[in-house]
């Protein structure tokens, strides 16, 4: 556990970075929440009218969108993300995925936690008119069936015509953010706790990990999994998943987020030193964290673990 501990560490070490977009960095992303690229972008005013929308460019990088423990580690079943979500959610064509994301945004706007950005956007997406209103602004073309050609093409949302201190975009809303964050660990707190065995607290413990940690290996890689209950991933050892070790779900997200920040960053983290631990001998690296990060995932990793240290 020693890695993912001390990515925890870094994490709150550099608790002021999270969610905060600078140009050229990538996010430390909060938790509960995932980086991703948006292909589209929606403005609506402050009563959920539709005002104008444009296709992101390509070269505009990932932004932070809540999701909650089931959606960030979605596959092929449907389960949608809370906010910015895929055309195939948002339209209605597709019955079930629209429900699911229709229910889940009532279910936060009405909650204690609830943001004045998210009423706007659930009275645009239950109207209706999301895929007339992106054909008729030319951002997208849609098929015989009156379907979008790219059903998963993922749409960011700004809203216009609110208080001042809510003018943000919300792919860089902090108070978004912390709304989200709120409401998700409201929603999940009933849930049994365990002790956690990279904090040593008693948490809710993490169901699924995130997924895409290491580029290298594909989309879905992963650092923790034990899906295979019918294989060799367990069994022979445990009864049960959770036997082989419990993590907590923000610890989780922590670990797992700062991981993704340290591969992209290109400066050695404040107040932290990074070490190369090889065959048992740690050695300080004195290079910056972006040429480290491209040594992450060479061939000889089973023999190389990474630690951040933090100070």
């Amino acid at each position: 556990m020693g890695l993912l501990q001390r990515a925890c560490e870094t994490y709150d070490c550099h608790a002021r970075y999270v969610g905060l977009i600078r140009e050229g960095h990538e996010v430390l992303a909060p938790i509960s929440h995932i980086l991703t690229f948006a292909q589209i972008e929606i403005t609506l005013d402050q009563n959920g009218n539709f005002t104008e929308a444009r296709a992101v460019d390509k070269t505009e990088p990932k932004i932070v969108i809540p999701a909650t423990e089931e959606s960030g580690g979605r596959t092929s079943a449907p389960c949608a993300h809370p906010l910015c979500e895929q055309l195939g959610y948002l339209a209605a064509y597709d019955e079930r995925k629209h429900a699911l994301y229709v229910g889940q945004l009532s279910d936060w706007a009405d909650s204690p936690y609830g943001h004045p950005k998210l009423r706007p956007i659930l009275t645009y997406v239950k109207g209706g008119t999301i895929l007339a209103d992106l054909e008729r602004s030319g951002v997208l073309q849609l098929n015989e069936k009156g379907r979008p050609k790219d059903e998963k093409a993922l749409v960011r949302w700004r809203v216009v015509g609110l208080d001042t201190e809510e003018s943000a975009p919300c792919w860089t809303d902090q108070s978004l953010f912390d709304a989200f964050i709120a409401y998700y660990r409201a929603r999940t707190e009933q849930q049994a706790q365990a002790l956690c065995m990279i904090e040593g607290v008693p948490a809710r413990p993490a169901s699924q990990h995130p997924k895409g940690i290491i580029p290298l290996c594909g989309g879905n890689a992963k650092l923790i999994s034990s899906n295979d209950s019918s294989g060799f991933t367990y069994r022979g050892r445990f009864s049960e998943d959770w036997q082989g070790a419990t993590v907590s779900y923000e610890a989780s997200q922590k670990a797992h987020n700062t991981d993704i920040f340290i591969q992209k960053v290109p400066f050695l983290l404040d107040a932290a030193e990074v070490f190369i631990v090889r065959n048992g001998i740690s050695q300080k690296h004195g290079k910056s964290v972006k040429r480290l990060s491209a040594r992450l995932f060479t061939p000889d990793v089973i023999s190389m673990r990474i630690e951040v240290i933090a100070l």
